[in-house]
């Protein structure tokens, strides 16, 4: 999917849970009080990382059998012995002429379920598309979870229920929704690294789950949906700062940053130099292997630089040890991603490898990472941790004036 497809698939989330909430305006005015919500697709905001958590008591009470009204809902009868095809529980009733069997269905639990859980659905599906959005992997695995877990768990009730002809389509669209929910989230949940595959299908099946969603709620056009109160607390939107931002000291590109190394003995010279994008790159040695990108991914290629400047102070060590492969994280936004361990040299030079370097010997090399192709290089860092010496940090949009 486009990021255009889902600019528009957020902002129809936002219109269809504000359809939702403001048809119990007449009914409940005081439910709406600091609802207002900023235009979620305002460039650079989204949700809370906390969000998610926010329905974990809305699912609880739910599970418990209470509405988010905190009333107790209609308890799910147990099942029933065998009966034939089709049929359902009767209660006799007396007409005065004659005693008939009216069937019992369970109707007014699916009219509270549905009541009860569309709003928190909905905003936890405007989450999870702002998390793809972004390819915020870590946010995209916790709301994944989120959703998954409410989907099921209402899913898991929804399915006992006797109900009557007139409402089985309603139930059916309604456990449409929850499984194309459930399925999006289990995918999101499992995803260690997306790939445009698993994004696309984790929209539709948000896309899928909205509409059957919205055909489930226009079956019980009788019922307001229920505002939890969470929705309050999800419904604040926070800036989504660049990692720039946030490492306000950063240094630019190619700026030194010295240090002592271990021992004291030496002064070491650590520089970031360049930052480049490819979708592919070929390992020199061996077969000339190319090394490709998965769909909607890309590498990102770091210049370091290392020096031994020189020898201080009265020891005889003259050596030091470059900094390790795992010392180097690059921050975008919310995430982080560690350099891949590639051990031959490539078509864009030597990798980084930590070495040990005599006075005034420099080693060069490039960081590999496996990022979004959405990442945006001016809004990334690298931040090197080199124990009591500090943790440097290198903004990849900033250069030496």
């Amino acid at each position: 999917m486009e990021r255009g497809d889902s600019v528009a698939m957020v902002v129809a989330l936002i219109i269809f849970a504000g359809i939702l909430v403001f048809s119990l305006a007449a009914s409940e005015p005081d439910g709406l009080l600091n609802a207002s919500v900023p235009h979620p697709a305002a460039e650079g905001w989204v949700f809370q990382a906390d969000s998610a958590p926010l329905f974990s008591d809305t699912y609880v009470r739910l599970a418990e059998g209470s509405a988010l009204s905190g009333e107790p809902l209609p308890a799910v009868p147990p099942p029933a012995e065998p009966v034939e095809s089709g049929a359902a529980n009767t209660t006799s009733v007396d007409t005065g002429n004659a005693t008939v069997e009216m069937p019992e269905y369970d109707d007014d639990i699916l009219v509270d379920l549905i009541a009860n859980t569309s709003i928190p659905l909905t905003m936890l599906s405007v989450q999870n598309v702002y998390a793809l959005y972004y390819w915020d992997e870590a946010g995209v695995s916790d709301a994944g979870s989120g959703l998954a877990d409410m989907a099921t768990g209402v899913l898991e009730r929804v399915k006992p229920l006797e109900i009557s002809p007139e409402r089985e389509g309603t139930r059916s669209a309604f456990v449409a929704a929850l499984e194309s929910y459930a399925s999006a989230g289990n995918l999101l949940r499992e995803a260690s690294l997306l790939n445009k595959t698993e994004v696309d299908t984790a929209f539709e099946n948000i896309t899928v789950g909205t509409d059957h969603l919205r055909e489930a709620i226009d079956g019980i056009s009788d019922r307001a949906p229920e505002i939890p109160q969470e929705v309050s607390g999800i419904g604040e939107l926070a800036p989504r700062l660049p990692s720039a931002s946030l490492f306000r000291n950063a240094l630019p590109l190619r700026q030194r940053y010295t240090f002592d190394d271990r021992t004291g003995a030496n002064m070491v010279s650590l520089i970031i130099e360049s930052a480049r994008r490819t979708g592919s790159y070929q390992l020199l040695g061996g077969d000339h292997d190319i090394a490709t990108a998965e769909p909607g991914r890309m590498f990102l290629l770091v210049a370091v630089q290392v020096t031994n400047i020189g020898h201080k102070g009265e020891s005889r060590t003259y050596s030091i040890k470059t900094p390790g492969l795992g010392s180097f994280t690059l921050h975008y936004y919310d995430a982080t991603y560690s350099p891949l361990t590639v051990t031959s040299s490539t078509s864009y030079g030597a990798p980084y490898r930590t070495v040990t370097l005599s006075r005034y010997e420099t080693t060069e090399g490039y960081l590999i990472y496996d990022v979004p192709a959405s990442l945006n290089v001016s809004d990334a860092c690298i931040s090197v941790n080199l124990g009591d010496q500090g943790s440097p940090v290198w903004a990849l949009g900033k250069t030496m004036q």
